[in-house]
């Protein structure tokens, strides 16, 4: 008996999901994966690996994961505060933060934020933290506010990535 369907390929499964907004970027990771290990695309694979693991004991992490925001600290009696800098400079470099998290943490980061419609307040890496707590007259902990709109850019980044990919295989 003859069908007259076609099953789709794995590549088409992964171009369909990736142009589904409602397919969780891990869900779409997962399957650049498994893309990328049956093809031998070591390019896809590493990439997809880094995504969903984070970019530990990496320096380089993509632009697409870099975020601006706003430095605060946390004062147990007002609550959140603008971290004054007297340099524009300095003020600039600490309004920016790049994002090593696995991807599976950024989206669940992104679903909080939604669901609690709030934004988000990162800390910085502890030897920053240290430093600027130093220079503080009373020092506070300082993190970095951000608003959900910034996770959302990067989830997508990497759902746009996953289906060039796709295309190109």
């Amino acid at each position: 008996m003859k069908t007259d369907f076609k099953t789709p390929s794995l590549i088409d499964e992964l171009q369909r999901d990736a142009l589904n907004s409602k397919v969780p970027v891990t869900e779409l990771l997962k399957k650049c994966l498994v893309v990328g290990s049956k093809l031998g695309v070591g390019e896809l694979t590493d990439w997809a690996r880094l995504e969903l693991d984070g970019y530990k004991n990496i320096s380089e992490v993509p632009e697409y994961r870099e975020a601006h925001g706003t430095p605060q600290v946390w004062n147990p009696y007002r609550g959140y505060q603008p971290l004054m800098f007297g340099d524009a400079n300095l003020s600039e470099k600490y309004s920016m933060m790049r994002f090593h998290q696995p991807a599976s943490e950024l989206e669940f980061s992104l679903h909080e934020c939604e669901k609690n419609k709030s934004g988000l307040h990162l800390s910085y890496p502890s030897t920053i933290e240290n430093g600027l707590m130093e220079a503080m007259e009373i020092p506070l902990t300082p993190s970095l506010s951000v608003h959900a709109g910034q996770v959302h850019k990067m989830l997508e980044a990497v759902r746009r990535i996953a289906f060039e990919w796709a295309v190109r295989l």
